[in-house]
């Protein structure tokens, strides 16, 4: 559980072209010496008025106190779809 004194670093750096993105990421936690990197494929497409998103990502290269935790790898997939009104 993260606290306020919890000593962290995120770094991201993404791209977008048009409908599609990617995101390349590592996450560090420097007082429990945990680290991991991660990458996010994106595409956006407009569906029936509705926008719809589907992003792919992969968290891999996670290291705790040093050693490489191979077990700590997932992979995730989050399908978003929305629609807004104007009142």
């Amino acid at each position: 559980m993260l606290s306020s004194d919890d000593d962290y670093t995120v770094i991201d750096l993404s791209y977008a072209s048009g409908a599609f993105g990617v995101l390349l990421g590592q996450v560090d936690y420097d007082d429990s010496d945990v680290e991991w990197k991660r990458v996010e494929l994106s595409y956006s497409a407009e569906i029936g008025g509705a926008d719809a998103t589907a992003t792919y990502g992969r968290t891999f290269d996670a290291e705790v106190g040093g050693a490489d935790q191979t077990s700590f790898a997932s992979d995730y997939l989050v399908l978003s779809l929305s629609k807004s009104f104007d009142l």
